[in-house]
């Protein structure tokens, strides 16, 4: 196994659902998340009884969108997030210069099997693929999964970093109207936990996507706890669709 230092470099990658917010996040006081997007919120959150058209909801559609940071590190920069349909029901998903990874349409909604971060060159595999969004959304009632991590470099998949388990929940917590230039888009809440335990590192995350109808992935909003030998790092970010 390779040194302490780059095991527990490692962690940031195992932090989940579209894993989308690395590179971007920042320590802010504990306590004191962004738990909704209120500068661009339209009326109040509403409680849907059901999601109108799953597909059309959260399947990407292949193409290329750009999309701004708005809070944590390199507030105010701008990347591109590219969708490439590899098979009718599996996509690769790519984050410029940050991140990559795949997403499988399974008999139990959309699931994540590996998770590439760019910079470090290395690789999360999850057993079994790890659950993004489930196709039995009720309001209010969490669907929950877990498994196992395994961290091996990219270009040497046969060396591993670390390994460890995960636990996820995943809810639909609400529906709300966001402004995005324009356009008001009405998009479903996805509320997101995720814990990872890997011995020397535990991270606990909170996130809430939105997705709107015919525009796939608008926005996230996370926070999240990195415990690393006791010591705690608490995070934050936000990440709003900018344009085509």
């Amino acid at each position: 196994m390779i040194c302490t230092t780059n095991r527990l470099r490692s962690i940031l990658l195992l932090v989940s659902i579209c894993c989308l917010q690395l590179g971007c996040m920042s320590t802010v006081p504990p306590g004191k998340p962004r738990p909704s997007l209120d500068d661009y919120r339209v009326g109040d959150l509403v409680e849907k009884g059901s999601i109108d058209d799953w597909h059309k909801t959260f399947i990407q559609a292949a193409g290329t969108t750009t999309y701004k940071i708005i809070e944590g590190d390199n507030s105010g920069t701008t990347f591109a997030y590219e969708v490439k349909a590899t098979s009718d029901d599996a996509w690769h998903l790519s984050m410029e210069k940050l991140a990559s990874f795949t997403w499988h349409l399974t008999d139990d909604g959309i699931a994540s099997p590996t998770y590439v971060d760019d910079p470090s060159g290395s690789t999360s595999t999850y057993d079994p693929p790890l659950l993004v969004i489930p196709k039995d959304l009720v309001p209010g009632q969490a669907v929950e999964a877990k498994g196992r991590i395994v961290v091996t470099h990219t270009d040497n998949p046969s060396s591993r970093m670390a390994s460890g388990t995960y636990t996820v929940s995943i809810l639909h917590d609400a529906d709300v109207t966001l402004k995005i230039g324009d356009e008001d888009l009405d998009c479903t809440r996805i509320y997101t936990r995720y814990d990872s335990d890997l011995g020397l590192a535990t991270v606990g995350r909170d996130s809430w996507d939105y997705y709107s109808k015919d525009q796939g992935w608008v926005a996230t909003v996370f926070r999240q706890k990195v415990v690393k030998l006791i010591i705690p790092e608490h995070t934050t970010g936000t990440i709003l669709r900018s344009g085509k």
